[in-house]
């Protein structure tokens, strides 16, 4: 099992489904959306090679902290722009799934480099109404949470399948896929992990920092 997973599954993933019931709904599981990865017309190895680089991103105080953080800038630009403005030269990169994002999107012909950084693991949440639930007798919510077992496994085999095609048709359009090593994975790492945790404590207050407790104490015990 992929490391990731075995935390998400784990009581950190609870932590985040837990705090739906500040809605008033149910966490039932998350989906895991694979991880988002860097495209460029250069290779990105180092937070050097970030530096004066103008990457699209999503809406989100995060992910402009966490561009800002390797030296680049973080530009929103509506989705559905972005291959244009890769192929004009208005941004410079950007960060995606392969399978959700990059192929769908044909980023690839645009860009002359894929990094395989894995710097979010960006999953889907299955949720419901609290109180709908709680209504329930134990024979429905015990075939509801079977279903969504079976509903999370035949995600994953879907979406793994479709990354190893998107992957597979990638190399062969003649885009290099560049694998970061594990160290110059943890010097991005290294750059970004405390500047997006301080943002995300000073937006989510003690809630967050518990949250991040938990994550630090689930990732520990793979250590």
């Amino acid at each position: 099992m992929d490391k990731s997973n075995t935390i998400i599954e784990g009581p950190a993933g609870r932590a985040i489904l837990d705090t739906m019931a500040d809605y008033g709904m149910e966490g039932f599981a998350l989906w895991n959306n694979l991880f988002k990865q860097f495209t460029a017309n250069k290779p990105l190895r180092t937070i050097k090679d970030f530096q004066g680089l103008k990457f699209r991103i999503m809406p989100s105080p995060i992910l402009t902290k966490m561009i800002q953080s390797l030296g680049g800038s973080a530009i929103v630009i509506d989705y559905a722009e972005v291959f244009t403005a890769l192929q004009t030269g208005a941004i410079d990169g950007q960060e995606a799934g392969v399978g959700s994002g990059i192929y769908n999107m044909k980023f690839y012909e645009v860009q002359k480099y894929l990094m395989v950084t894995n710097h979010i693991s960006s999953q889907l949440m299955v949720f419901g109404n609290k109180k709908w639930y709680e209504g329930l007798n134990s024979d429905t919510k015990d075939f509801l949470q079977k279903a969504i077992a079976a509903g999370t496994k035949a995600f994953s085999d879907v979406r793994n399948a479709k990354e190893e095609e998107a992957y597979s048709a990638i190399r062969k359009y003649g885009t290099e896929i560049i694998e970061l090593t594990p160290a110059e994975i943890q010097g991005l790492s290294d750059a970004v992990r405390q500047p997006c945790i301080d943002l995300f404590l000073d937006t989510n207050g003690e809630k967050g920092k518990a949250i991040v407790e938990k994550f630090d104490t689930e990732i520990a015990k793979l250590k």
